[in-house]
């Protein structure tokens, strides 16, 4: 007889109305305040200060992490510099997520499911890809970038979330074999 393990990774998302009440919050961390300062775009300036708001929130209630110290990690993507609890970040329109877990590495991508992805299909489909619908081909890219993420998928979990008439695909590529999808009161992220 073996046991059976039950790993899970927490991901947290949360629909913003309103990227506007962004625009007062300060970064602690001199590394992150430095990135999000070099971003050119207000839209995605303020959407990734909304998903650093969104990370901060999952690490203090999954694992008491009130202020740590971010670094950019060997391969090129946000890490906190105790290494351990692994996430990623993830925002599209409305929509930011963010993947958690302290058993192994997580990638995530949040996408919303639009006509936009058929102008872009061949960047990253192939022949048999090419053919699908703007849903399943959503739902591939978000795998994929999950993957790149990563680095070292296993399993793909993912999420169709509606809101606000519009459909998006969370997925998250991980070695952990449950999610848990919690959505977030943009609010209390403030």
């Amino acid at each position: 007889m073996f046991d059976i393990i039950l790993r899970v990774v927490s991901v947290y998302f949360s629909f913003v109305k309103d990227y506007d009440i962004f625009k007062k919050i300060t970064i602690s961390d001199k590394a992150r305040a430095e990135y999000v300062s070099s971003i050119s775009s207000e839209k995605r300036k303020l959407q990734s200060i909304a998903v650093w708001k969104l990370l901060e929130y999952a690490l203090k209630k999954d694992y008491s992490v009130l202020d740590g110290k971010f670094v950019v990690n060997n391969n090129g993507a946000w890490a906190l510099e105790t290494t351990k609890p692994y996430f990623s970040l993830s925002h599209s329109d409305n929509l930011i997520a963010v993947a958690v877990s302290d058993n192994s590495q997580v990638g995530v991508d949040c996408e919303i499911i639009s006509p936009k992805i058929l102008k872009v299909k061949k960047l990253f489909s192939n022949l048999k890809e090419n053919e699908f619908t703007e849903d399943k081909l959503t739902f591939e890219w978000t795998k994929k970038e999950s993957l790149y993420k990563n680095n070292k998928g296993y399993n793909y979990l993912s999420n169709k979330i509606f809101s606000n008439g519009n459909y998006y695909y969370v997925t998250v590529c991980t070695e952990d074999n449950e999610i848990k999808f919690n959505e977030i009161n943009f609010n209390d992220l403030i």
